[in-house]
């Protein structure tokens, strides 16, 4: 599933993928990325889809790769299955470094993080014009508060 987020005078909208190359505020969520949603995201970031496949595998470790136009951050997120069991899911987060957006290829889970950082672009009018950098900086400060919300619990 594909969802395009953008800003438009501080207010969120759905966007398109098109979106991608005005300077807009543009945050892209793939969930469980169909191939054609896939090759349509390789061909934006010019990198190949057999990579990006790579980076969300199960056992992908945290990184940070240079891109070119884009920085690549894996890292990984909480979540809880159906058995109300923790585990972690891989994200992929493309951040550009000549266009104001940030692209999050996950696999289909539920990361809470990813949803507090819907509600945060609702709420905050200003929260996606201070740059793609801030916006992976509070989501992986999420990410982290729902680890150790986890850990505190154990």
């Amino acid at each position: 599933m594909l969802k395009v987020i953008k800003t438009v005078n501080g207010k969120k909208e759905a966007g398109t993928l098109k979106d991608l190359n005005k300077h807009t505020a543009i945050y892209v969520d793939l969930e469980e990325p169909s191939l054609k949603e896939l090759e349509e995201i390789s061909q934006y970031i010019n990198y190949p889809i057999k990579k990006i496949r790579a980076d969300i595998k199960k056992t992908s470790r945290p990184k940070v790769d240079d891109l070119g136009e884009y920085s690549l951050i894996v890292f990984k997120a909480p979540y809880t299955d159906a058995a109300r069991t923790m585990r972690t899911t891989s994200l992929a987060i493309f951040l550009s470094k000549r266009m104001n957006n940030v692209i999050i290829i996950r696999k289909k889970r539920n990361v809470n993080a990813l949803n507090r950082m819907e509600e945060l672009i609702s709420k905050d009018k200003t929260f996606m014009k201070k740059g793609p950098g801030y916006f992976v900086f509070r989501l992986l400060d999420f990410i982290e508060d729902d680890f150790f919300n986890i850990i505190e619990q154990v």
